[in-house]
């Protein structure tokens, strides 16, 4: 029995570039095996449940792969310890099977139709990845494949060899880039649907000794009315204004006038005859911001000689308006 699985089973090889006498780390042992027997397992699980029949019995009783799989898990079968070369098999031919004979006659099948199939296919190859990719989901490619690429990625500290019956080396690495995308392409990313938001006047009873300084959550003590608004007219009085690198430190709040007039937000500042407009009102606010920045550096910035009487009264406003500049 064992000489049978011995027979049927794939050789490879571990070949370490970096240590003594070419012997291979007890972490790359581990690894490769883990990820054939992952990939195996996974194969089987995914065949398993693409037959009807078989699906329907595992609906009804779900413990039927997971016996399966614990059956036909891979076993060591050889072993030599230079380079460290393995033959490994899934446990087919011993007697007795928990399972019936339709189940039987299809496992047997599955490990040479994962060694040929899958283990020695030619990653590469045009026509073979056609096949692949119209046989599985890209799930179940990277359940079948990732863990086969992982193992001989070109990172590794060894490389990896398949042994055919005649003793030929194959060697498994990982496919370029190129292909491994096809393997397995990247999600498209769900474009998030943009939030509208609606504005509202909220009349509020506050508590605390001047809550209207430092407003927050809790010294709301009772919503009184809340009226919905059509566009967001809400008040704009900014005691900082920020424009590119500068930052405008305000003595106290602007107090502006915002309208919605013809589609646009309009800002306007009477003390400074100041008067912008956007699409939407962040669009407005940013325009404000980048106005207030220019009439600052155009005027409050230049010598009164080189200025009007009027624009040396909106210079010594905007002096005054300003406490600090950062």
């Amino acid at each position: 029995m064992l000489e049978e699985l011995r027979r049927i089973a794939f050789r490879f090889q571990i070949d370490p570039q970096q240590t003594a006498g070419h012997t291979a780390r007890l972490s790359s042992v581990i690894t490769v095996l883990n990820n054939l027997n992952t990939s195996f397992l996974n194969f089987i699980e995914i065949e398993f449940l693409k037959n009807d029949k078989f699906r329907a019995a595992y609906e009804k009783s779900p413990k039927v792969l997971d016996g399966l799989k614990k059956e036909l898990e891979l076993l060591v079968v050889d072993l030599k310890f230079s380079s460290f070369e393995a033959a490994v098999a899934s446990n087919i031919v011993e007697p007795p099977s928990l399972f019936t004979t339709d189940i039987d006659d299809w496992k047997r099948n599955a490990f040479a139709d994962f060694k040929k199939n899958i283990l020695f296919g030619n990653f590469e190859e045009p026509q073979y990845m056609t096949q692949i990719i119209e046989k599985y989901t890209p799930d179940e490619r990277s359940r079948i494949y990732k863990p086969l690429f992982t193992a001989s990625a070109s990172d590794r500290p060894f490389k990896l060899f398949l042994i055919d019956a005649k003793g030929k080396k194959l060697n498994l690495r990982q496919p370029d880039k190129s292909f491994t995308d096809r393997y397995f392409p990247k999600k498209e990313k769900t474009k998030k649907e943009k939030t509208i938001y609606r504005f509202a006047k909220i009349y509020a009873k506050i508590g605390g000794k001047d809550a209207s300084a430092d407003l927050s959550k809790k010294d709301i003590k009772k919503v009184l009315l809340i009226e919905e608004m059509e566009h967001g007219t809400y008040p704009f009085g900014p005691d900082i204004i920020k424009y590119d690198e500068k930052l405008y430190v305000l003595h106290e709040k602007l107090n502006c006038e915002v309208n919605f007039e013809n589609q646009a937000y309009v800002i306007s500042f009477q003390p400074l005859d100041l008067c912008v407009w956007g699409t939407t009102r962040e669009e407005a606010e940013a325009a404000f911001n980048f106005s207030f920045h220019a009439l600052y550096q155009n005027f409050a910035l230049e010598s009164d000689s080189a200025l009007s009487e009027e624009a040396i009264v909106l210079k010594n406003k905007l002096l005054t308006i300003v406490k600090a500049i950062k």
